[in-house]
């Protein structure tokens, strides 16, 4: 009798679902304190509330709202600049709903959305149609518990060869909001606000500290206010832009803390944070209040050691009778996270206006499109689009004569300028060509610089995490049992009768013989050939090899 420990591995394989795109088309209303737009420069939408819910069909059933803020120019002003800003949220925000097929045989353990693209064109009357493209990414796995022999106390003649299996398993997903006020200063050298016309806001430098119980994001919004300035008479000036970040001390912290029962510090978190929503006020000239509405999803990742026995051997003089299955499992190599700068010059394209100041860069998400694993190293390719919000250059003018300068939108995001594109690879010893690798990025900061009138140079900081896995085959034992030798083979004929439930193994359990002699006895095609209630088995005479 052979005194075996069972356990049940559990395994998991990702599956490499892509993107499902939906897009979202509406018509919007232009407040009556607005002046009707003549051109849309950039329209940013936010998706201020998702909800998704599995069916019984096996779909996933979204249902949200989109926020909308657009910089446009206006057809008629009386007076002051021709440029404003528009926002529509709560209950002027545009509602959708959508439903996605999900994969069989697959478990959702989360999804993620985010808005790919916005458009937005001047409409009849005072409307507007706005058309967007939402990404959503399923992060789907195939889960299974797998019975194996996971200790065997060895007995005398008796050897066991065992191997070491490394799975990742999701002990968590933790999803939680937060929401922000921060009041900044318009002092000199600052012109005074006369009206807002935009903001964007931008985590940044998020890290998070697991404790035991405890999950804590940490990070830092930085954020851009593009505004109409006032002169000292009140009078409309030119549009401003007034920045704070980390340089210079102005960018306001924020955490987000988890009370998570199962959290430990040798586990992995994955972090994602996004703005859901936010808003500027200015209660007078020389300051303003921000209030934003932060979301953030921590994945906690363990990896799983875990010691397999994979082959049961003997003496001669004993017969060892051994239950295997063959699986694939796909295992855990590795992780790792480097930050990067992703710097790229850009032309601005045939007939747009000659830049003289650069007062908005925005970009769509980073999305990786392609990711190979070479010998130690992880390569991956890119991309995203950028748009640049500007005023023109005038050029040699006396300052008397001088008009209000041009404000011009150019970006590259379809054709013919296209997406900007990038490459980049993370060192990762031990890894090789065949394994599998999951790069997702996370923007970090973008800044915009002009090298001359047509020419700009833009540097966008990301961050890419890597996870590379390899798929194995591996005959894992199931069980095993000491079959005693026979002090002569039987005799006559044995039949038995088989019964629902039965499996080779449990009758040569029965009949102390070995699988591998149950085969040869009735030509069967090997341990895993399935056995039918109701059929006649000959039980072999003896379970020696004949």
């Amino acid at each position: 009798m052979l005194a075996c420990k069972y356990g049940q591995l559990k395994t998991a394989k990702s599956l490499a679902e892509p993107p499902r795109v939906i897009t979202v088309e509406s018509e919007l209303m232009l407040g009556d304190e607005y002046p009707e737009i003549e051109k849309v420069h950039i329209c940013r939408g936010y998706l201020s509330e998702i909800t998704g819910e599995k069916t019984e069909e096996g779909w996933l059933a979204l249902s949200g709202r989109i926020e909308v803020h657009l910089v446009y120019r206006a057809k008629e002003t009386e007076a002051g600049v021709a440029e404003y800003g528009a926002v529509w949220k709560g209950e002027k925000s545009i509602p959708f709903t959508a439903e996605i097929e999900l994969p069989e045989a697959a478990d959702i353990r989360g999804w993620q959305a985010e808005i790919i693209k916005s458009e937005l064109e001047p409409g009849s009357e005072r409307t507007v149609r706005y058309k967007g493209a939402i990404s959503i990414n399923l992060q789907a796995r195939q889960e299974r518990q797998i019975p194996v022999v996971t200790e065997l106390a060895v007995e005398d003649g008796i050897k066991t060869v065992t191997e070491r299996v490394v799975v990742e398993e999701v002990i968590a997903v933790l999803e939680g909001r937060r929401e922000l006020s921060n009041q900044f200063s318009l002092a000199h050298p600052r012109e005074p606000l006369a009206r807002v016309v935009d903001c964007r806001v931008r985590p940044v430098a998020a890290k998070t500290e697991i404790s035991p119980g405890r999950v804590k994001v940490d990070g830092h919004l930085e954020t851009v206010l593009l505004y109409v300035g006032r002169d000292d008479d009140g009078e409309e000036t030119e549009l401003e832009v007034a920045r704070w970040h980390e340089k210079n001390g102005g960018a306001v912290p924020f955490q987000i803390v988890f009370e998570e029962p199962r959290a430990l510090p040798e586990q992995t978190a994955r972090t994602e944070v996004r703005v859901k929503s936010f808003a500027m006020q200015s209660p007078h000239a020389e300051s303003c209040n921000l209030q934003a509405v932060l979301e953030a999803r921590v994945e906690l990742v363990e990896p799983c050691r875990r010691e397999m026995v994979v082959d049961v051997t003997a003496e001669k003089e004993r017969i060892i009778d051994v239950d295997r299955g063959e699986y694939q499992i796909e295992e855990t190599v590795g992780e790792i996270e480097k930050d990067f700068q992703m710097e790229k010059i850009l032309s601005l394209p045939a007939g747009a206006l000659p830049v003289g100041r650069i007062l908005l860069v925005d970009n769509s998400p980073p999305q990786t499109v392609d990711a190979q694993v070479e010998a130690d190293r992880v390569f991956f390719e890119g991309e995203c689009g950028m748009t640049i919000l500007y005023s023109e250059e005038h050029g040699e003018i006396d300052e008397l004569e001088r008009p209000s300068p041009q404000i011009a939108a150019v970006n590259w995001e379809d054709e013919p300028a296209g997406t900007i594109k990038f490459a980049e690879f993370l060192e990762m010893p031990g890894v090789a060509p065949g394994m599998a690798a999951r790069v997702t990025l996370e923007e970090r900061g973008i800044t915009a610089e002009l090298i001359d009138e047509r020419t700009i140079k833009v540097n966008l900081a990301l961050r890419a995490r890597a996870a590379v896995s390899e798929e194995r085959t591996l005959s894992l034992v199931r069980d095993c049992a000491l079959v005693p030798v026979p002090e002569k083979p039987r005799t006559g004929m044995l039949f038995y009768l088989i019964q629902p439930g039965d499996t080779l193994w449990s009758i040569a359990r029965r009949y102390q013989t070995t699988v591998d002699a149950l085969c040869r006895a009735n030509d069967l095609s090997g341990p895993g050939a399935e056995v039918l209630p109701g059929k006649k088995l000959l039980i072999p005479k003896t379970p020696l090899p004949c």
